[in-house]
């Protein structure tokens, strides 16, 4: 998400390292926040702050393949994947490879 001089947009990065806009304010000036998928892959969440409104926008999206989109919606993400400061993540949570 981007809240910075250009408007309070969402980006997107493709699998290639592309940036591009998912998408725009136009209501207000208030900050996008909480995008999210449903664990489906079918419905893309977003919550604009102020007047206190969730989006609910719905594909197609792209997807790679099944068997990906179920690993990343019922399981951990790869620890290649987390924050160098969350390298310990996994064992405080107790999450199994």
């Amino acid at each position: 998400m981007e809240d910075g001089d250009n408007g309070n947009r969402i980006m997107g990065i493709t699998p290639d390292g592309e940036i591009y806009e998912f998408g725009r304010n136009r209501l207000n000036d208030s900050e996008l926040c909480g995008p999210t998928f449903a664990p489906d892959g079918q419905t893309f969440f977003v919550n604009i702050q102020n007047p206190g409104i969730t989006f609910a926008i719905w594909g197609p999206f792209h997807r790679q393949n099944a068997a990906r989109r179920r690993r990343l919606a019922y399981a951990a993400p790869p620890a290649e994947w987390a924050p160098a400061f969350l390298q310990g993540w996994r064992k405080l949570q107790n999450v199994r490879e």
